[in-house]
């Protein structure tokens, strides 16, 4: 199970509409499932969109709609954005003994991937989903059940595997 959703707004318009354009993804640089944003044909906001070193225009219908794409300067400029406000957003691996749950284990043993700021808010995404799912696993038995939660992309980066101790 993967939970892709950010729940973001940004307060910067430009970086939103590149943001919203991506999907709003936790690292810009990387391929999203959607690149794309209309506006009116003509319309002043695509004047500036084709104006701007951050959007490619890639179609126009019948005379109503223009789209634009955010190009790899776009996705660049976007990253460094998240970067300076500090965006919190992270990819959690959460790991859970399904057996505790009743459920069958995953024979590959992958964890459930979660976009949350904080290991709190990413167990209570994967409350969320499995409550809807199966009505009668409590939120106890599911936090019993968890045996790691762990970072897997911070930044749009994964993190760096931690230094070798030195040797005595």
């Amino acid at each position: 199970m993967t939970i892709k959703a950010i729940n973001r707004s940004l307060k910067n318009s430009a970086f939103n509409e590149m943001d919203h354009a991506l999907g709003r993804p936790v690292n810009p640089l990387t391929s999203s499932y959607r690149n794309f944003f209309c506006v009116g044909f003509d319309s002043p906001r695509g004047k500036e969109m084709d104006a701007s070193p951050y959007w490619d225009r890639v179609s126009s219908s019948d005379g109503s709609v223009t789209g634009f794409t955010v190009n790899e300067d776009g996705r660049q400029a976007l990253s460094d954005h998240l970067i300076e406000i500090g965006d919190k957003h992270k990819v959690y691996d959460i790991h859970l003994n399904a057996r505790k749950l009743g459920l069958d284990p995953d024979p590959d043993n992958r964890p459930i991937q979660v976009i949350a700021e904080t290991k709190s808010k990413a167990k209570a995404a994967v409350w969320r989903e499995i409550s809807d799912v199966f009505e009668d696993i409590t939120f106890k038995d599911l936090m019993q059940a968890i045996t790691s939660v762990d970072v897997a992309i911070e930044n749009g980066m994964e993190p760096e595997a931690p230094a070798p101790a030195p040797a005595p």
